[in-house]
């Protein structure tokens, strides 16, 4: 068991040394930065690719109608209640800063 433990010890401490999470670029909100494309020839079409070719991933904004994420939103809080058995989805006793 000794053995085991001083593995995951040795796991931890080498990949934490050499995992260095990047500074990820943000808002003045304080959200990741986000682009807005409205043609892939744009400016903003080119630092989004750039973006994604530094960070793995981008973040591009205003995708869906409003109307669209409510109900992506209601969606989603339909499938947990259904694997909860019960509608939680305003149950503010549920809600809880930690």
């Amino acid at each position: 068991m000794l053995r085991v433990y001083i593995l995951l010890q040795l796991f931890f401490v080498f990949n934490s040394a050499m995992f260095n999470p990047p500074v990820l670029p943000r808002d003045a909100e304080g959200y990741v930065k986000s682009f807005v494309i409205e043609d892939l020839n744009s400016s903003q079409a080119k630092e989004a690719r750039d973006f994604l070719d530094e960070y793995g991933f981008v973040v591009i904004a205003n995708v869906f109608t409003p109307e669209q994420c409510e109900q992506t939103i209601a969606d989603i809080w339909d499938v947990i209640e259904s694997l909860v058995g019960k509608q939680i989805r305003n149950d503010q006793t549920l809600w809880t800063s930690k």
